[in-house]
């Protein structure tokens, strides 16, 4: 039987359509530029406005791609954390506590980002998803039906390791 963790859809509905929005300008903008180009009689600037627009429609599709929600899901041997750049599992027996905490994320400017952390009886922090992504009670729901506890509010920060003894 596998479990699946259900996305906040309000909030996988907005990043859909800021995404949706970002390649519809990408690709009007990509078409316009060689468009413009041949009917102005330069063709020899349409030519690398179609290279252009090829590379943007190819822009297009990877924002897409990146806006979907990841997908958590649990089945009787694997948890895992499906992203489109990345995947996260762990087995499910080393699977210790789900807690709510803060990890750092680099980019250009390194900020703390709510997170729920799937933590293994080690300690050691094995699957990392950002909050926003899933309502509170559907995290807790699926640790219950998992048979771990979910701990924490937000407001610890955790690099990578927590010990299990002060959760």
């Amino acid at each position: 039987m596998t479990i699946q963790l259900t996305p906040n859809l309000r909030v996988a509905r907005a990043v859909r359509v800021a995404a949706i929005a970002a390649a519809v300008l990408l690709v009007g903008f990509g078409v316009y530029l060689p468009v413009s180009a041949a009917a102005g009689g330069q063709l020899g600037r349409a030519l690398p406005g179609v290279l252009l627009l090829a590379l943007w429609i190819g822009t297009a599709w990877f924002i897409l791609a990146l806006s979907r929600p990841p997908v958590v899901k649990a089945d009787a041997m694997l948890v895992t954390a499906d992203r489109p750049l990345n995947h996260q599992a762990m087995p499910r027996s080393e699977l210790a506590l789900i807690f709510r905490g803060l990890t750092v994320y680099r980019g250009r400017y390194t900020t703390w980002v709510r997170s729920y952390l799937f933590v293994d009886k080690d300690g050691k922090v094995r699957i990392v998803v950002a909050a926003f992504w899933f309502p509170n009670e559907g995290m807790t729901d699926f640790a219950q039906r998992l048979g771990v506890p979910a701990k924490g509010d937000f407001t610890r920060q955790v690099r990578g390791r927590m010990d299990l003894r002060s959760v």
